[in-house]
């Protein structure tokens, strides 16, 4: 860790004002909301080794630590090198505290055959033994086939009683354990929407889809409620349930992500949307509409429609006026769609956005067409898919934006890039007009 000499000293000044405030018989007594440990924290925090391991409970008892071994008489001084050397360890403490964490989720009615690895995800099919599914969970939560067994038996008499009876997707992630705690039911969430967005945008009524999602539904055992997820680890004091506050269940065929190419775009897209992405403005517009594309799939059509149609302005007409002609205009373009399909696209676009104006301006119910006689997708599950395909084309776009923005631009980080995409996506609007 290198610090400049004006971070040692400001670090060193923080350190000796938190000091000599709270030592008290040989103890440090925090106040947590006082300025000098608030200071404290975010100086440390501002140092990129600190920022990308950060634990707010595990960082203060590592300062606590390093300053009562300092400490030997009032006044206490910490010079600018000792200040460098105190950031170094809080480092390592850091990092000594990070494990290994399995988060365990039942997902409903997912049909696959076999266990699918991707990156950190491992889906175990409904149909494998108790035998085979605790030999997998051992295996990647580090514990013995009895402890595994132990914690399992715990959830099933404690949470879900049916809880391994069902498929499970298990995500392993590397962290502290109090921000796994905090953190776990968000993963999951943004795990499980993301497939379900890959499946609609890129699987549903091809080829690729074995799916009768009805039929699967109703061909499903009786398992009582999945209400919990888990959160397995070699050490039991890392281990933890939360009950599911969303919808967990993936009635579709998922064999598709085996399929080295169809699992590899979706390794990209999930890496760069949220395990590997930088949570700036430009991110969060495609992470917000991934959630607002899983929110729309269980509405009625007028409610659904309003969500659907938000998901484009939010990535498309931040700011801007014309909503409904831009959304029409720039998307198949956008994500280039054929020549002879991109007129049919941008009809559908317009026509759900004059819907979804009628409902909220007018109060008129949105009514969809349905064929009846055939499999196609209707107006507005043709829209949906649209917009399914532009979340998944994020790490194309992201591409895109970095690629344009210049080395010496020096706007904020947290606003750059969704400036460089809204200039992006202008320049497509402008080609289109003139």
């Amino acid at each position: 860790m290198n610090l400049t000499l004006s971070d040692k000293k400001k670090l060193a000044a923080l350190l000796n004002a938190f000091g000599n405030k709270n030592i008290k018989d040989g103890k440090i007594e925090s106040d947590y909301q006082d300025k000098p440990y608030q200071n404290l924290i975010q100086a440390l925090y501002n140092i990129p080794e600190i920022q990308k391991i950060y634990d707010g409970d595990i960082l203060t008892y590592g300062i606590e630590k390093e300053i009562l071994d300092r400490f030997k008489n009032f006044p206490l001084v910490i010079n600018e090198d000792e200040a460098e050397t105190i950031a170094s360890n809080l480092q390592e403490i850091l990092i000594k505290n990070l494990a290994e964490h399995l988060i365990i989720v039942p997902i409903p009615s997912a049909k696959f055959c076999n266990q699918i690895k991707i990156d950190n995800l491992i889906l175990i099919p409904e149909d494998y033994s108790r035998t085979d599914k605790l030999k997998i969970i051992a295996k990647f939560a580090k514990k013995t086939i009895k402890e595994t067994n132990w914690i399992v038996d715990h959830t099933e008499k404690s949470r879900s009683p049916d809880f391994l009876k069902y498929p499970l997707l298990c995500i392993k992630q590397t962290e502290h354990t109090s921000t796994i705690h905090y953190s776990a039911l968000n993963i999951a969430k943004i795990v499980i929407y993301s497939i379900r967005c890959f499946y609609f945008g890129n699987i549903y009524n091809s080829k690729k889809d074995r799916t009768t999602i009805l039929l699967d539904f109703w061909g499903q055992k009786r398992l009582k409620e999945a209400s919990h997820l888990a959160i397995y680890s070699k050490e039991n004091w890392r281990q933890n349930h939360k009950p599911l506050n969303f919808d967990v269940s993936l009635p579709y065929d998922l064999n598709w992500l085996e399929d080295k190419e169809l699992s590899n775009e979706f390794k990209l897209f999930i890496q760069r949307i949220y395990f590997k992405g930088n949570l700036d403005d430009f991110n969060l517009s495609f992470l917000n509409s991934l959630i607002l594309y899983n929110e729309s799939i269980k509405q009625n059509n007028s409610i659904s429609t309003i969500i659907t149609m938000t998901i484009g302005e939010s990535i498309l007409t931040r700011n801007r006026n014309e909503k409904r002609l831009r959304i029409a205009a720039i998307t198949p373009r956008l994500l280039n769609f054929p020549k002879n399909e991109q007129k049919s696209i941008s009809r559908n676009l317009d026509e759900l956005y004059q819907k979804r104006n009628n409902f909220v301006h007018s109060g008129e119910a949105v009514s969809i067409n349905y064929d009846f006689e055939t499999t196609e997708p209707n107006l507005l599950e043709t829209v949906r898919q649209t917009m399914a395909k532009l979340i998944l084309e994020f790490p194309e776009f992201e591409k895109i934006v970095e690629n344009s923005i210049p080395a010496n631009d020096t706007t904020n980080k947290q606003i750059i890039r969704m400036k460089y995409w809204e200039r992006y996506v202008d320049s497509i609007f402008q080609d289109i007009i003139y």
